[in-house]
């Protein structure tokens, strides 16, 4: 089972203007995947700005303002959980990852290539393993690496 864990829309990595749409992606696209038990959106509210000493990006975070107002956003993720989300899609294709959180953000080779492979229409599997026993489990036939 997949447990999707701390998604969100921080800004200024997701400008406010996008932030609905990239929920509603994100949550769609989550469910093409198999075996998803389920998904943590990060984070439920934004901070208070009483407390000042928070990264910047945390004091909009949330899907509630600090007062407990459901944003927009809030609205978008209760929406598209709740509306008919598209079916898991088999992938044969995997990336292997080297397990290096450095390599799994911004700048990191792991994610410069899922990225890379996700703008040309491809959607691979993630791997750390690749026993024939494991990807023939996960119905992997082709293996890439970074």
């Amino acid at each position: 089972m997949i447990w999707v864990q701390e998604v969100g829309a921080p800004a200024p990595h997701i400008p406010v203007e996008h932030a609905v749409e990239y929920a509603e992606q994100t949550i769609a696209n989550v469910a093409t995947c198999k075996n998803v038990w389920g998904l943590t959106w990060w984070c439920s509210h934004d901070v208070d700005r009483k407390f000042i000493d928070y990264p910047e990006l945390e004091y909009g975070l949330g899907l509630f303002d600090a007062d407990g107002n459901a944003k927009p956003l809030a609205k978008a993720v209760a929406n598209a959980v709740h509306a008919e989300l598209p079916k898991p899609v088999d992938r044969t294709t995997a990336l292997l990852f080297d397990g290096k959180r450095s390599s799994s953000g911004p700048g990191g080779a792991f994610f410069e290539a899922w990225m890379r492979l996700a703008k040309e229409g491809q959607r691979p599997a993630i791997v750390m393993d690749t026993t024939p026993e494991y990807l023939a489990a996960r119905g992997v036939t082709e293996v890439l690496t970074v």
